[in-house]
């Protein structure tokens, strides 16, 4: 059994709480600004704690999952780590290359597993997504996430949310952007450049497109919190079309030729859509925490580096379309 500690109290870390009691994991402390807020969300059984090094010195914590703002993730990740204590940390992973190398550095010092919690590298369909574009060559593809977020009237009337905080690393591309960048590249690799445009919704982007260019063929990533996505995303191949209706956790997938449409198992059942937020679906989080445990017990070490490596190499391509946009 993993003890687990959760730093930061909001709809994520509920649905990794209630993940935490179906994986067979603990609950061992809270760490909240709001010592009320904390108490409430642990409920019995879990000591709570408003200062994070206070909370590291609980010896029963084997792992923390961080759900705090981007702009936190890099500190607080250092402090788990030189503490003994593994960490998922919710994505992005960090809000610079040089963060993330600082972090897997140390990780890697201290012998501890260091994880983003992005959600669809533990989907089984990207698995099968490699297997058939390893023998059917991608001629295009449009990756798109786009997802109207529920504060984006209150965002528009002057309310402030760390998600649409230039200062915390806000914005669509940190925010869903990273989901299409690390569907790219767990399927595709790291692109040779890319080109990216957005446009603004106050001080961050609320719409973005890159272009990531490959040797053989471009890949247009659309992202946006200003309105939902009803078609999805299309992998366009020599002899088949892969299309998925979402790829942040990576739903309704099909593979289509001439002659036939084959669904593809997505281990997760979706009995409508549009769905306001696929992170809400039951087991979403539930096998993320099944991956992470399974690294900390030391199986499957080349999966997590793998992870890691995709991690960077989505750090890389942020980095430079933030430039690109003009953060």
């Amino acid at each position: 059994m993993l003890h687990y500690a959760i730093m930061g109290t909001n709809w994520l870390s509920q649905r990794y709480k209630r993940a935490i009691a179906a994986t067979g994991g603990s609950l061992t402390a809270v760490c909240s600004r709001d010592a009320e807020r904390g108490r409430a969300f642990a409920g019995e059984g879990a000591a709570v704690y408003t200062d994070l090094d206070e909370m590291l010195k609980n010896p029963e914590i084997d792992a923390v999952y961080l759900c705090i703002p981007n702009r936190l993730h890099c500190d607080a990740a250092l402090r788990c780590l030189r503490a003994g204590k593994h960490v998922l940390c919710e994505k992005p992973a960090m809000t610079s290359p040089a963060e993330l190398e600082a972090v897997l550095a140390e990780a890697e010092k201290q012998g501890l597993v260091f994880a983003e919690a992005v959600m669809n590298f533990y989907s089984p369909v990207m698995d099968y997504l490699r297997r058939e574009l390893a023998e059917n060559p991608v001629v295009s593809a449009h990756i798109d996430y786009s997802q109207r977020s529920s504060k984006l009237d209150r965002v528009r009337a002057g309310e402030h949310f760390p998600s649409f905080d230039r200062g915390l690393y806000g914005g669509v591309l940190s925010d869903l952007g990273v989901y299409t960048l690390h569907f790219a590249v767990n399927l595709f690799g790291e692109p040779e450049s890319l080109t990216a445009s957005a446009r603004f919704l106050g001080e961050v982007d609320g719409t973005t497109a890159l272009t990531l260019h490959y040797k053989d063929f471009d890949a247009v990533l659309t992202v946006s919190k200003c309105c939902h996505s009803i078609l999805g995303s299309e992998i366009l191949c020599d002899r088949a079309a892969y299309t998925l209706k979402n790829i942040s956790v990576v739903l309704g997938a099909e593979k289509h030729t001439m002659e036939t449409t084959e669904e593809i198992d997505c281990g997760i059942a979706v009995d409508r859509w549009p769905i306001p937020n696929p992170a809400m679906l039951d087991g979403v989080q539930e096998r993320v925490l099944e991956r992470f445990a399974r690294w900390v017990e030391g199986e499957d070490a080349g999966g997590c580096r793998a992870l890691q490596r995709e991690s960077l190499a989505v750090q890389r391509l942020m980095a430079e379309a933030h430039r690109q946009i003009g953060y």
